[in-house]
């Protein structure tokens, strides 16, 4: 599935974030996503070549967050907000209390 026409490079190009994506940020950081950031991010790492694997992109967001986007019709989609380092900091916890 492509972006909308021009989606890529365009600064018209809208980023639109789902509820879940909203909530999980709320979560784990306890502050609300701004889409323009996201959009910025995005915008930043498609000028470098990146290219969507998977139909999705991941956005670095902070400390270890990032925003999967998926192209749609009308522009970009944050569906949710992942913590790519959850595994490490579990495993430096379980290391801890042996």
């Amino acid at each position: 599935m492509k972006a909308a026409k021009n989606c890529k490079y365009n600064r018209d190009c809208k980023v639109f974030l789902t509820h879940h994506a909203v909530d999980q940020c709320l979560l784990r950081t306890g502050k609300k996503p701004s889409a323009g950031y996201i959009r910025q991010r995005l915008m930043s790492k498609l000028r470098t070549g990146a290219s969507v694997t998977n139909n999705s992109i991941d956005v670095f967001i902070n400390d270890g967050l990032f925003a999967v986007c998926v192209p749609v019709q009308w522009g970009w989609l944050v569906v949710t907000v992942v913590n790519k380092n959850k595994g490490v900091e579990e495993n430096k916890q379980k290391k801890s209390h042996v």
